[in-house]
């Protein structure tokens, strides 16, 4: 486990509880950073810090248990401040006090906080994880707390994120990474302590997409990586461009027809969708599975076809198809009329039933 998780003791160097000279004013404006919240867990016997955004130059006041922390933003409105250690447990409440409006985090645990980062096998989902009706019914561990950090592509470092802190449950592990949950839960079960899951994961990333662009940039060996990069963003940003654009909803079919639908499968004299479409060549595959494991190694379209027997009893009933999570998109038809599909318009379709 210790290969796939890195520990994050949160510790910063910043200001410490400590009191400012009433002079300086009290922020008009001000953020938290999204990774302080309602049911967050924080690092327990560590200073811990917190930090956010507010009116430059301007005081913050902020109080937790017996605690008060007094904070001053710098010239770029950034500030951040030292907790004195706590033990684990909780619930506690933080308030963060500027001018104009107070914010309070409730239902706060002191614990050990973990970041879970990874690709495709640490972002694999509970959901799609062995007997997981079962494993997700089971999953009532208020004192586990999860944080999934949203995909969002940047050419440069981003000071935030999108997210919130979740308390585990039945509502909420379903999407959550499996590895990591199943960790959390094993480690508070040992411990009895409160356990905190950062989960920052994106499948099939490169080593180089987590690196720092300058010290790639300064490599000999490593300036093809660049170039390759900034040819692949300049053609998502086209690419994205023309489809966020295309409020027109047939141009939309068109683009998604022209990128992704585009195969001789539909234009067949008889399309490969036709129960009068000859077959006998076609290889065989057993399914679900991956193509590579079975000596399919193609990014593209393949098209699948299968008889099935329905008994007369059924006739008249509603039938439900259920083909699980296809990687990546899908048009699935019966007895040659389209019953359903994945496509584009759904980002997340390689894992969605």
């Amino acid at each position: 486990m210790k290969r796939l998780f890195m520990a994050l003791a949160l510790v910063l160097l910043g200001a410490g509880c400590a009191n400012f000279p009433p002079a300086i004013p009290l922020a008009g404006e001000f953020n938290l950073h999204p990774l302080f919240g309602d049911n967050m867990v924080l690092q327990r016997d560590f200073p811990t810090p917190v930090w956010g955004t507010a009116t430059p130059s301007s005081r913050l006041e902020i109080t937790i248990g017996r605690q008060r922390c007094e904070a001053v933003a710098d010239s770029d409105g950034r500030w951040r401040i030292n907790l004195q250690p706590m033990p684990a447990g909780g619930p506690h409440t933080m308030s963060v006090r500027g001018r104009n409006r107070i914010v309070t985090c409730r239902n706060i645990l002191f614990g050990d906080v973990w970041l879970c980062s990874g690709q495709s096998n640490m972002q694999w989902s509970v959901r799609e994880s062995g007997n997981p009706r079962a494993e997700i019914a089971a999953a009532d561990y208020p004192r586990l707390r999860l944080f999934q950090v949203a995909h969002k592509v940047s050419d440069k470092p981003l000071t935030t994120v999108a997210g919130h802190w979740r308390v585990c449950s039945p509502q909420t592990v379903a999407n959550f990474s499996a590895a990591a949950y199943y960790f959390g839960r094993d480690l508070s079960r040992r411990t009895g302590v409160p356990v905190g899951l950062i989960q920052s994961t994106w499948g099939g990333t490169p080593a180089e997409a987590w690196l720092d662009r300058a010290a790639l940039a300064s490599d000999p060996l490593l300036q093809p990586i660049m170039t390759r990069h900034e040819r692949l963003m300049r053609s998502y940003r086209e690419n994205e461009a023309a489809y966020q654009l295309s409020k027109d909803i047939q141009k939309k079919i068109r683009i998604e027809d022209m990128m992704y639908y585009n195969d001789p499968g539909v234009k067949a004299d008889i399309g490969w969708e036709s129960p009068q479409c000859r077959d006998e060549q076609w290889r065989t595959m057993s399914q679900p599975g991956a193509w590579e494991q079975q000596g399919l190694n193609v990014d593209g379209i393949v098209w699948f076809r299968r008889w099935v027997k329905i008994p007369a009893a059924w006739a008249g009933q509603p039938l439900e198809l259920s083909l699980g999570a296809i990687d990546d998109f899908d048009r699935t038809y019966f007895n040659g009329v389209k019953v359903g599909g994945i496509g584009t318009e759904n980002r997340n379709a390689w894992r969605t039933p």
